[in-house]
């Protein structure tokens, strides 16, 4: 005997609605874990590949103070222009810049800004330190070297 209920018939394609319903929302919740993840492992590359730029930045500065000479600082201007020397030693995957300028009759602010490059040398990440530093006499050779400042010398450069 055929069943004539009205009730029963209008519900028949219910369940295939109901199950691609669930699928979709199933899908999407899958689809938005894995955008998640892609943006976590994205993030956590991008604050290594910073902290290595900052490294290699605040490096370089004692880098500096132990290569160059004293005496050839003297000869830049009061608050002109910086003193550029180069990029330094070479890293693979890194850009670096290195600058010394004369603040003061014996103060001395050295900046380094060291930046990650990919393969095209497209800038990855960039870190930039600056050191303050002072011209002091060696004891045991008499010439004049650069030393931090005692306070304060750390400069965080952005």
């Amino acid at each position: 005997m055929l069943n004539t209920d009205c009730s029963a018939r209008s519900e028949r394609g219910i369940a295939l609605a109901v199950a691609l319903f669930a699928l979709v929302i199933i899908g999407g919740m899958i689809a938005g874990n894995f955008l998640v993840g892609l943006l976590e492992q994205q993030s956590g590359r991008s604050i290594l590949y910073t902290a290595e730029a900052s490294e290699l930045a605040q490096g370089e500065l004692w880098q500096v103070v132990s290569e160059i000479a004293g005496a050839s600082l003297l000869v830049l201007p009061i608050g002109g222009a910086a003193l550029d020397l180069g990029p330094g030693i070479s890293h693979p995957g890194f850009r670096l810049q290195r600058k010394v300028s004369r603040l003061a009759d014996n103060l001395f602010l050295i900046q380094s800004q060291a930046s990650r490059v990919d393969g095209a040398g497209n800038e990855l990440a960039a870190g930039a330190a600056g050191l303050l530093t002072r011209l002091a006499a060696d004891s045991t050779s008499g010439s004049q070297v650069l030393l931090p400042i005692k306070q304060r010398a750390w400069l965080q450069l952005y």
